[in-house]
């Protein structure tokens, strides 16, 4: 029965994806479209996006001409077009946010950057490791000098990887890297035996870790499983910004127990020269239209107003989110 609603709601959300535009400018511009980054045109980002238009303007040939999503690498390349001034609101994991307005990690050589600012947060999203069938496994070191595609350059997934591997006295250099370009192919790439593991961090369920299962009997490494427990447990000490989460056992066939993995939030971004009005109205849209965000996407189902306002790292709020939380009484986490 599961299964059956997750391909229906994952026909809404391909659906909206398919509403997105090319090109824009500035949101400031009430001429122009809002413009909004997001990841690949099957992830959670660009869903999550496509949705907000939709809530912003149910009319569809109104917001076709008001609101555009487009397509990018993931968080990193988010982070790095808001600031560039080349979108206008980003989805962004919460520890790449914090990289960003810090200026370090990924974002070293730019420097820090003192105008981001946080709308609110979203769902909760995991790091995933799938493996092929005969690359199972419960420990991170039998993937040493494995095929592994850790995810696009300008990914998320891939900078939180690494970190992950960091913290374990590991890097690229240590497994076979190799690129597929987006998530949505790596599933493909897997099973057809070009690559024995693939990273990515995401909602869930997820149709990406679905077609991998479905396909080729793929499985979900544990990273706290076995000997992984405490290496998991020592880098969320030394990384609060992540929480330690199970995959549930019954989102997917094949797993039988909840996989043990890390998660971070997902935030929406903006730059502090985002004019008030349209962080304000994102803002207040969401939050007021919760139940209707719900059906959209299963992934989305079970989001609550604790989660649109979870802790995040390294960046303040929007003024134009300030003042739809002063509106309500909203008293909002410390961030930045």
């Amino acid at each position: 029965m599961r299964q059956r609603v997750f391909t229906k709601v994952l026909a809404v959300a391909l659906l909206l994806a398919a509403l997105a535009l090319p090109t824009g400018s500035r949101a400031q511009d009430p001429a122009q479209p809002l413009r909004l980054t997001a990841g690949g045109v099957t992830g959670i980002y660009f869903a999550l996006s496509s949705a907000f238009c939709r809530l912003l303007e149910p009319d569809l040939a109104v917001r076709v001409r008001s609101c555009e999503v487009r397509s990018s690498q993931g968080s990193v390349s988010n982070l790095r077009l808001i600031r560039a001034g080349a979108a206008d609101i980003g989805l962004a994991q919460a520890d790449m946010v914090g990289l960003a307005s810090a200026g370090s990690g990924v974002f070293a050589e730019s420097g820090p950057n003192p105008s981001l600012r946080v709308l609110f947060s979203t769902v909760l999203e995991k790091l995933t490791i799938i493996l092929a069938p005969e690359s199972r496994t419960g420990v991170v070191d039998d993937l040493l000098g494995r095929r592994v595609d850790f995810g696009p350059l300008g990914s998320g997934s891939r900078a939180s990887a690494l970190r992950y591997l960091d913290s374990r006295g590991l890097s690229l250099d240590d497994f076979e890297p190799i690129g597929v370009g987006t998530s949505s192919l790596a599933a493909q790439q897997l099973c057809r035996g070009n690559a024995d593991a693939f990273v990515f961090i995401s909602a869930h369920p997820n149709s990406v870790v679905q077609e991998a299962i479905a396909t080729c009997a793929a499985t979900v490494f544990p990273i706290g499983g076995r000997n992984g427990a405490e290496h998991l447990e020592r880098f969320i000490v030394d990384f609060p910004e992540y929480v330690r989460v199970s995959i549930e056992a019954d989102l997917y066939p094949e797993i039988p127990v909840d996989v043990e993995t890390f998660g971070v939030p997902a935030i929406v971004v903006a730059d502090a020269s985002l004019d008030e009005e349209t962080a304000y109205h994102l803002t207040k849209t969401v939050f007021e239209q919760l139940p209707a965000l719900r059906v959209l996407h299963i992934s989305f189902s079970e989001l609550t107003v604790d989660d649109l306002l979870r802790p995040c790292a390294g960046a303040p709020y929007h003024a134009g989110a300030l003042r739809y939380f002063a509106e309500v009484g909203i008293t909002p986490p410390a961030c930045g």
